[in-house]
């Protein structure tokens, strides 16, 4: 067959130009006036400094009209976004948006138009939420850096699998067509419908051409999950999983050698009984689908998928999520209990597009662990605290033993006063007791020092605190006593030598004494 084609080729190259016409196939006819470039003025909190933003920034990316009378582009795109415009193809003028609804695990936000006849005026397109196979031929439409005009490129689906990068969590279509920064937002056509949204590149330095999309399915579950006018994000499960190819292990939670699964087990802090799965219980069906010892499903196209993305599917939280489990052996029907995202308790504040709450008191900015912290402060740091056994890395997977309770720390430098003499700068110090009391979260602490009657406020920090090794001179973690009406005497002057406005963020405003 080769020798046939290669024949073929050479035949034309010498044969004498022929008078037959060749028939062409017509390129398809993309909905280029559905996209939009989308404008945004973006001010990011600055987490050392929390009673401040970091300066305006100007930022662009892409975004499509869809026939329902939405716009939908990334998370991302519009996070801490001031003020955002979209500009259709084609037209000649920005049209002021906001945002509608957002989810930040699918990096999705839905935009509404202020002008109420911008839909009348531009086109939306179609959502098609068949997953694209492998080597299916993709087009990637949007308004990448690099020139102001409509840019598209074309490629294939390389793989599909269930991502979890920065802080997205989900489904994602890997392509090999060029997407670089301000395509983020935009559609990615199969034929002439919308088979998802490009959201990010690779990091790669040598992955030049390895982008990912979110799927239309992802787009359609997020649209669906808003008609209400609420968004309740995916079912959460708090169990952990592993793969169960080792002998030893599979004979332990008596798996025979026909049978596949993973091992299940209630996350740290979670109980048998808050899960309704025992440890060593195995997982070998979810939805009707087989689950394999490395924790894939395979679904009717052939694409194999992490058994997680069976939450995608999950109907109703209060009917669990269907599954087969091993248990000692013997095969039961079973229902894995689901939580609602918003009643799910943790200790570190969902914070996302939020700024960030504080109070100062002396020389500390006393502030909550939260998502958004953990993401300035960077994986490498990260890394480093669990290397170290900070309290932040140790306790990041627990939960809190009561409701409300949120890990306090002191964020930043310490501010400049004689009151902090002989203090030493410290990593994120997270605080234990005040006055011999652990308070449960910053709203409470800030009830206390506000009507504090004590000659002196003593906080002592979790033992496992570290020294800042920027800053401190000396090792060893050091809790630190304040004379309260010397706190009150400085607090004007600290304020206005760091051009602090208040000592506190709005939302704790009830709760500060008017003297």
């Amino acid at each position: 067959m080769f020798n046939l084609v290669l024949l073929a080729g050479l035949t034309t190259l010498i044969s004498p130009p022929q008078s037959t016409s060749i028939d062409v196939a017509a390129p398809i006819e993309l909905p280029r006036e559905s996209v939009v470039k989308v404008f945004a003025k973006v001010r990011y909190p600055d987490i050392s400094r929390p009673w401040t933003k970091q300066s305006t920034q100007e930022s662009t990316g892409s975004g499509v009209i869809l026939d329902n009378n939405i716009i939908i582009t990334n998370a991302h795109v519009v996070n801490y976004a001031t003020r955002l415009h979209v500009q259709p193809y084609g037209a000649d003028e920005r049209f002021e948006v906001e945002v509608a609804f957002v989810s930040y695990l699918d990096d999705l936000a839905i935009l509404t138009p202020k002008d109420d006849d911008f839909f009348a005026s531009f086109p939306g397109t179609s959502l098609d939420s068949t997953i694209p196979l492998p080597g299916t031929s993709v087009t990637v439409i949007g308004f990448p850096k690099g020139g102001n005009e409509l840019s598209t490129t074309e490629g294939i689906v390389s793989r599909v699998e269930y991502m979890r990068q920065s802080g997205f969590r989900g489904l994602s279509i890997q392509v090999d067509a060029p997407i670089n920064s301000g395509n983020s937002g935009g559609p990615a056509f199969v034929g002439n419908n919308v088979a998802g949204i490009a959201f990010q590149k690779s990091a790669a330095s040598d992955s030049d051409s390895i982008g990912y999309v979110i799927p239309a399915e992802t787009v359609v579950r997020f649209i669906d999950d808003c008609a209400d006018g609420t968004f309740n994000d995916l079912p959460r499960l708090p169990l952990r999983w592993s793969k169960a190819e080792n002998p030893q292990l599979r004979k332990r939670v008596g798996m025979k050698k026909e049978q596949s699964g993973v091992i299940l087990a209630p996350r740290s802090g979670w109980t048998e009984a808050e899960t309704a799965v025992q440890k060593w219980d195995v997982l070998t069906e979810v939805n009707g689908y087989a689950v394999d010892n490395f924790g894939k499903i395979e679904l009717e196209n052939g694409l194999k998928l992490e058994w997680i993305y069976a939450l995608a599917k999950a109907q109703n939280i209060s009917e669990g999520l269907s599954c087969v489990l091993l248990r000692e052996g013997v095969k039961i029907n079973h229902k894995l209990l689901l939580y609602d995202k918003s009643t799910l308790p943790r200790l570190f504040a969902n914070d996302k597009g939020k700024y960030p709450s504080y109070y100062i008191y002396g020389p500390m900015v006393l502030i909550e662990a939260s998502d958004l912290l953990i993401d300035n402060i960077g994986g490498g740091t990260t890394a480093m605290f669990t290397g170290l056994g900070h309290p932040l890395a140790a306790r990041m997977s627990q939960r809190p033993l009561q409701d409300g309770e949120r890990i306090i720390l002191v964020s930043g430098k310490l501010l400049d006063h004689s009151i902090s003499k002989g203090y030493e700068q410290m990593m994120l110090p997270v605080i234990d007791l005040v006055n011999g009391r652990h308070p449960l979260n910053l709203r409470e602490l800030v009830g206390w020092l506000e009507n504090n009657e004590d000659q002196q406020v003593v906080f002592e920090f979790d033992a496992n605190n570290l020294a800042d090794p920027m800053h401190s001179r000396r090792p060893g973690v050091q809790d630190m006593v304040f004379d309260h009406a010397d706190v009150l005497d400085a607090r004007e002057e600290m304020l206005e030598e760091a051009a602090i406005r208040r000592h506190y963020s709005k939302d704790f405003e009830s709760l500060i004494s008017e003297d």
